[in-house]
């Protein structure tokens, strides 16, 4: 019997120890600390609901940090296959997959789509050449990168024949370049 009342003591202090975590938890958020209030108010529906949207937040939060982790690990690796295919030791199509990966994981690194522009059109898949430059384009954070992803653009219309959209983005790219005073290619 005492054995028994001992375990239970155990399994008690556990059981509060978890419940007082999970209430330190929950409060470190002024959004946790409200559900809380609501919860000891009476409305115990409404609070959970609004924990269990605290906890899936934080879920994709941790999900889009893991990502773009591993995104950045990729990165390294595919810009590593680049230098293999300018070696004549890998395929243009590998490196495709690879920058797939690493833009599927983490879509906002404007250098990563300039890549995928040049690998699609050297394989030939101009539709998503030319979807990938609009991405470059939209992951720009400076006008160079701008200058750049236009330019690109360019290239890609040329590529399907679209000679006169390819004209207005060569001068858009252009113009910026003017602007920024970057040396002009002949």
């Amino acid at each position: 019997f005492v054995q028994e009342l001992a375990e239970r003591d155990r399994a008690y202090a556990q059981g509060i120890a978890v419940f007082r975590q999970a209430v330190q938890d929950i409060a470190s958020t002024s959004e946790g600390e409200a559900a809380l209030r609501q919860y000891n108010a009476g409305d115990e529906v409404g609070a959970l609901a609004v924990l269990d949207r605290l906890v899936d937040a934080r879920e994709r939060a941790r999900q889009v940090r893991a990502n773009i982790e591993t995104a950045a690990e990729r990165r390294r690796v595919a810009a590593l296959a680049v230098d293999a295919k300018k070696k004549g030791k890998e395929r243009a199509g590998k490196v495709v997959v690879r920058y797939e990966d690493v833009t599927r994981l983490d879509a906002g690194v404007h250098w990563d789509w300039v890549e995928l522009v040049r690998l699609y059109t050297e394989v030939g898949r101009l539709q998503d050449s030319k979807r990938a430059a609009l991405k470059a384009a939209d992951t720009a954070e400076n006008p160079r990168d701008r200058s750049v992803a236009f330019g690109e653009l360019g290239d890609v219309l040329v590529a399907q024949g679209d000679l006169a959209g390819a004209k207005l983005r060569y001068e858009e790219s252009l113009e910026i370049s003017k602007r920024l005073g970057l040396p002009l290619d002949a």
